[in-house]
């Protein structure tokens, strides 16, 4: 993690009461909108095995609170570990995730797919 930015406990800290960072406890449901899960679904689903999913909809489309229940839910290492396996990301959020968590583009799965070329046919 880079030294000279905060670290995540140190933000989360800014953002929100202790009591408030208890309460939080899965991503919104919203963000996993393709798994229609209802909020009483939502300590049932496998959280485990949907890791990198759940990451990559976090970085993409996740609010603060989203950020505070990945950490709960995967620790430090998890969420890097995830972050580094996402297949697709933005220049915006590829930039964001090299400076916060310092992580360099070469271990970013998403800066390592070789570029889609259309078929002869198309050009």
């Amino acid at each position: 993690m880079n030294t000279e930015l905060l670290n995540i406990p140190e933000l989360f800290t800014m953002l929100f009461t202790p009591e408030q960072v208890s309460a939080i406890r899965y991503p919104h449901r919203a963000l996993l909108w393709d798994q229609n899960l209802q909020d009483k679904e939502l300590a049932d689903y496998d959280w485990q095995a949907n890791r990198n999913l759940v990451v990559w909809r976090v970085v993409e489309r996740g609010r603060p609170e989203d950020w505070v229940a990945i950490y709960k839910l995967y620790g430090e290492a998890g969420v890097i570990e995830g972050i580094k396996k996402i297949p697709l990301l933005r220049k915006k959020e590829i930039s964001f995730i090299t400076q916060f968590f310092d992580i360099p583009k070469v271990e970013l799965a998403c800066c390592n797919r070789e570029p889609w070329r259309p078929p002869y046919w198309l050009d």
